[in-house]
Order: C-alpha cells, then sequence, then structure tokens
C-alpha cells in the first residue's frame, strides 16, 4: 500500500481526525469487502479479499492519521 509521501497537502481539522480516529476500527472486513472490493481491479481484489488485508491497512491509516491521540 502505497501512502502520500507528504503529508502536509492532507489537509483537514483536527475534530474530524479525532472522529475518524474514533469510528475507524468499526468498520469490519465483511462491510469493506461488500463496499470496496468490487471497485479494485482484478489482481488487486485477490490481495484484499481477506480480513487480515482489511486489518493491515486501518492499522496503517491508523498510524498515519491517530498518531497525536
Amino acid at each position: 500500500m502505497r501512502l502520500p509521501g507528504n503529508k502536509s497537502r492532507i489537509k483537514t481539522d483536527v475534530a474530524s481526525i479525532k472522529i475518524a480516529c474514533e469510528n475507524l476500527f468499526s468498520a469490519g472486513f465483511h462491510q469493506f469487502r461488500d463496499t470496496v472490493l468490487n471497485y479494485l481491479a482484478e489482481e488487486d481484489r485477490a490481495a484484499y479479499d481477506n480480513s487480515d488485508s482489511w486489518d493491515e491497512i486501518k492499522l496503517r491509516v491508523h498510524d498515519l492519521i491517530c498518531q497525536n491521540d
């Protein structure tokens, strides 16, 4: 997974980040799969069609945006 190299380009307010961090782990794998997987390229579907990949995505997002909690 590639993350933005320049985090300063992402503009948002502190309240939105706090809400995102609070809700980050509420979406389960089945919701991710049923909502997102069909929009991915075929080769990407195989890589992300398991709960371990979804858990890894959530952890990386947490590390990226929730560092100051």
